[in-house]
């Protein structure tokens, strides 16, 4: 049964390289044991992720050197409860809307929070007021990004009848056999694309190796480099829409 329900729950195929290299594989393997637990449901997963992110942000931001590795670790177990409740989800299929509204909200809601508990630490570590500020940009460029992808989503929607550019969702995976290397190899292409899930990595890399600071500008320049980006690309296409609709 644990081989069966571990097939099974190789359903999507990962948008985020840390969603390959880590949250897919690792979810499989917890959920192949607990997928038939009534007890768990993707809704405690989400509160569970969400909980797990606001602790490990107070860690981060009033710990000492130790509490804020914990807090790294903390980050990477919230990062397996979001995995886990979408992929439970899709197992049972028992995709809600109520579902995904709470994970993304709560996403966003997370993403700002550990933003700033970063800000919080490097400044009560002897940094200069102005990190207080750099944190919570970031977690407002990230918000922008997401503001953009649903909103260019609507127009599409309502005036197309779907979204050609932008897929709301997870997409389905082609070929559920595919060994977990194969799937994981494959994911590889995408370390460098910075993608959300992404961040959980790279700021648990950095507060371990202890260069959280230099981390935060290199999202400073990362996400507010693509959120100027899809602000253009996504006003251009848009504009092209408007024009269909002249003729």
């Amino acid at each position: 049964m644990f081989l069966k329900r571990y097939q099974l729950l190789k359903s999507r195929s990962a948008k985020d390289w840390w969603t390959a290299t880590f949250g897919d594989p690792v979810s499989w393997i917890v959920l192949a044991i607990i997928a038939d637990w009534k007890i768990i449901t993707p809704n405690l997963l989400t509160f569970l992720t969400f909980i797990s992110k606001i602790i490990a942000s107070i860690f981060i931001a009033f710990g000492g050197r130790s509490m804020t590795i914990y807090g790294a670790l903390l980050l990477q177990l919230g990062v397996l409860f979001d995995h886990m409740d979408g992929n439970l989800a899709r197992y049972r299929n028992d995709i809600t809307l109520k579902g995904g509204f709470l994970d993304r909200i709560l996403d966003g809601t997370s993403i700002l929070i550990i933003f700033c508990a970063l800000s919080w630490h490097l400044h009560v570590n002897g940094e200069p007021s102005y990190y207080l500020l750099i944190g919570p940009v970031v977690a407002s460029f990230y918000l922008i990004i997401c503001y953009i992808y649903w909103s260019y989503a609507y127009y599409e929607i309502k005036n197309l009848g779907n979204s050609k550019i932008v897929h709301p969702g997870a997409k389905s995976l082609k070929n559920n056999n595919i060994s977990t290397f194969d799937y994981i190899k494959s994911g590889q292409k995408k370390i460098f694309n910075f993608n959300h899930i992404d961040y959980y990595f790279w700021i648990s890399f950095a507060i371990i190796l202890d260069f959280t600071k230099w981390m935060l500008w290199f999202f400073f320049i990362v996400v507010g480099g693509k959120m100027i980006k899809r602000f253009i690309t996504r006003t251009k296409s848009l504009s092209k829409l408007d024009q269909k609709e002249t003729l």
